[in-house]
């Protein structure tokens, strides 16, 4: 499964337009409980919620077109 910046979703391997973010299994799913999750109840922080920050990064900042300096500071 890739996720497609430019189609802003999840896509198959041969769908995807611009070849995408590969991803680690088990993150779509990790990504589906995030919005459907109340504050109270995020799951633990891992190394899902690691690449979850990546991929929606990536996202936000290709439709921006401009990186996310003040995101950097979250990266020490």
């Amino acid at each position: 499964m890739r996720f497609s910046l430019s189609s802003g979703g999840v896509v198959c391997e041969l769908c995807s337009p611009d070849r995408g973010v590969k991803l680690r299994a088990g993150l779509t799913a990790h990504l589906a409980a995030l919005t459907e999750a109340d504050l109270g109840t995020l799951p633990p922080a891992s190394e899902l919620s690691r690449d979850a920050i990546g991929v929606t990064r990536r996202f936000v900042e290709y439709h921006l077109e401009r990186r996310l300096e003040s995101l950097s500071l979250l990266d020490v």
